[in-house]
């Protein structure tokens, strides 16, 4: 059987390199992040939870199934790349609940 289609490692690992980017951001927004991190991290002992984890969470949870094609499409590679985060994430904000630490 041939493949169909071959995506390579190189194009994942390329878009999965990590940049620093910097943003403005109000004070409320970074204290609701920073409880995020919190939350995130409330008993957990291993792995924790960094501000960049959230934010990343954040920036990809609007991203749906029916947008992967178009950005593939415009960014190749992007697919790939988006599933090895999403295999790789330690952040996982299904599991919220209150932290004590602002209790």
């Amino acid at each position: 059987m041939t493949k169909v289609m071959n995506i390579g490692t190189s194009r994942r690992s390329n878009l999965n390199r990590r940049r620093s980017l910097e943003v403005e951001l109000p004070e409320w927004l970074i204290r609701v992040l920073e409880y995020r991190v919190a939350e995130a991290n409330e008993g957990a002992d291993d792995d924790p939870v960094d501000l960049n984890d959230v934010v990343e969470w954040c920036l990809v949870a609007p991203i749906t199934i029916r947008e992967v094609p178009f950005y593939e499409s415009a960014i190749p590679g992007v697919t790939t790349a988006l599933s090895s985060w999403l295999e790789e994430s330690t952040y996982d904000p299904a599991t919220r609940r209150a932290p004590e630490v602002f209790s």
